[in-house]
C-alpha cells in the first residue's frame, strides 16, 4: 500500500469517528436520465446515473467534508482514455478536513477512486482493460484577498490499471508488464473572483506530474536515431501543463452568457516505434498542445431558480509535437498528427419542486483527424447524443 493510500484510509476511518461530536449538516444530489447515442453503424439506448452524498460535519473553525460519489453509464458510446466504452462506473471518495483561521482556510484530503470500463458486452465485470484504482493524498490553502480568492494545493496520488498489460516481446525479464501504470504529483494554482463581481472570473493551473512505474523508455538509435529500442535503464515520465480560464455575466434580466478557454501542454520521454516499420522511430510520441474555447448562452424566462434553456459551444484544436501520421496501410509519413473536435449543444432544465427538476439535453459531436491507420480506434467520427431525466437533490 502506497504513503498515499494509507494516508487516505486514515482519512475514511477517523471521519466516522468525529460525527459525534460535530454539527451535521447532509447535502445528496442524484441524478437519472435515459439516453440516446448514435455514432454510426451503431445507435443505442442506455441509463445515466450520478448519485453524490456530502454528510458535511462543522464544529467552530473545523469542517468535515466526506464526499461520496457514484458515477454510472450503460449507453454504448461514452468515452473514456481515447476508447469507446458499452458500460462505464465510477466510485469516488474524496473526505476533506477543513479549518478557518481569518482570511484564509487550510485543507486536507485524500482521494479513492475506482473506475470500471466495458468496451464490449461480453467483457467480464471488473476485468476490463481500462478498469484502474487511484489514490491520493494532497495540501492546500485559500486565500479571502478581496475581491478575489487564492488557491493552492499539493497532491501526491497513484494509479494503476489491475488488468492492463503489455504482451509478448515487449516484456522483458518481467519488466515494461504494468505500463500504464504511474505514481505521481499535481500541483495547484487558483484565484476566483468574489460571488458580488460584475463579471464573475476564474484562473487556475494545474501542473501533473506522471512517474511511471514499469513503462519503460523507448528510444532512437542507428542512422539518424530512426529505429527505436527500449530502455530498461530509463522510465517514462510525462509533464503535463494546463490552463484554463472562465468568465460569466447578465446580458439582461433574462440572458446570461458564459466563456471558458484552456490550453494543454504535454511533455513527455516515450517514444513510439513498430516492428513492422522499423525505420519510422517517433522519438515524441505522446507530446502534445491543445487549446479549448467554449462559448454558451443561457435563457431564463422566469426568476433565476426557474426554468432554463442553454445552447453551447466547444472548440478543441488538438496538436501533437512528434506523432506521424500513418497511411491506412501502416506507412509513416513526415507530417504530424492535428485533431479538431466542434461540439454543439442544447441543455435544459425545468423545476418540478423545489427538490426535483427535470432536465434534458441534445449534443453534436464531430472530430476531425488527419491520423488513418487503424479506422477501429475512431480518428474521426460523428457522435449524436440525447437525454432526458430528473435531477434530484436535499
Amino acid at each position: 500500500m502506497t504513503v498515499s493510500s494509507k494516508i487516505a484510509l486514515a482519512l475514511f476511518l477517523v471521519a466516522p469517528a468525529l460525527a459525534p461530536a460535530l454539527d451535521f449538516q447532509p447535502a445528496a444530489r442524484f441524478n437519472g436520465e435515459l439516453s440516446y447515442s448514435s455514432l454510426p453503424p451503431t445507435a443505442t439506448w442506455g441509463l445515466v446515473g450520478n448519485a453524490f452524498l456530502l454528510p458535511a460535519m462543522h464544529q467552530g473553525n473545523w469542517t468535515l467534508l466526506p464526499l461520496f460519489a457514484a458515477l454510472g453509464q450503460t449507453s454504448e458510446n461514452s468515452i473514456e482514455e481515447d476508447s469507446f466504452f458499452v458500460e462505464s462506473y465510477t466510485f469516488l471518495d474524496k473526505p476533506q478536513l477543513r479549518y478557518k483561521r481569518g482570511d484564509l482556510t487550510y485543507r486536507v484530503w485524500g482521494d479513492a477512486k475506482h473506475a470500471f470500463n466495458k468496451q464490449t458486452s461480453g467483457e467480464v465485470w471488473s476485468e476490463g482493460l481500462y478498469d484502474y484504482e487511484e489514490y491520493g493524498v494532497g495540501l492546500g490553502a485559500e486565500w479571502k484577498l478581496l475581491p478575489m480568492t487564492l488557491s493552492a494545493g499539493l497532491e501526491d496520488l497513484h494509479r494503476t490499471y489491475p488488468n492492463y498489460h503489455e504482451l509478448g516481446t515487449v516484456v522483458v525479464n518481467g519488466k515494461d508488464y504494468y505500463s500504464k501504470d504511474y505514481d505521481g504529483w499535481k500541483l495547484t494554482l487558483g484565484a476566483t473572483a468574489d460571488k458580488e463581481a460584475r463579471l464573475p472570473w476564474s484562473l487556475n493551473y494545474t501542473l501533473l506530474f506522471r512517474n511511471y512505474t514499469d513503462s519503460y523508455r523507448i528510444q532512437g538509435t542507428g542512422p539518424g536515431d530512426q529505429i527505436g529500442v527500449l530502455d530498461l535503464t530509463t522510465l517514462r515520465h510525462d509533464m503535463l501543463n494546463h490552463v484554463e480560464a472562465a468568465m460569466q455575466g447578465a446580458l439582461s434580466q433574462h440572458f446570461a452568457w458564459g466563456t471558458t478557454a484552456g490550453f494543454d501542454w504535454n511533455i513527455s520521454n516515450e517514444g513510439f516505434f513498430d516492428v513492422t516499420q522499423p525505420a519510422d522511430f517517433n522519438a515524441d510520441f505522446y507530446g502534445y498542445i491543445s487549446e479549448i474555447l467554449g462559448l454558451s448562452l443561457t435563457w431564463l424566462p422566469g426568476a433565476a431558480d426557474g426554468p432554463s434553456l442553454t445552447p453551447s459551444y466547444l472548440l478543441t484544436n488538438f496538436n501533437y509535437t512528434g506523432r506521424l501520421i500513418r497511411q491506412p496501410d501502416g506507412t509513416f509519413t513526415q507530417g504530424v498528427e492535428e485533431d479538431i473536435q466542434h461540439r454543439l449543444g442544447l441543455d435544459g432544465r425545468w423545476p418540478l419542486r423545489p427538490w426535483v427538476a427535470l432536465t434534458g439535453g441534445v449534443s453534436y459531436t464531430s472530430v476531425q483527424s488527419n491520423q488513418e491507420f487503424i479506422s477501429s480506434l475512431r480518428n474521426s467520427y460523428e457522435l449524436f447524443k440525447a437525454n432526458l431525466g430528473l435531477d434530484m437533490s436535499y
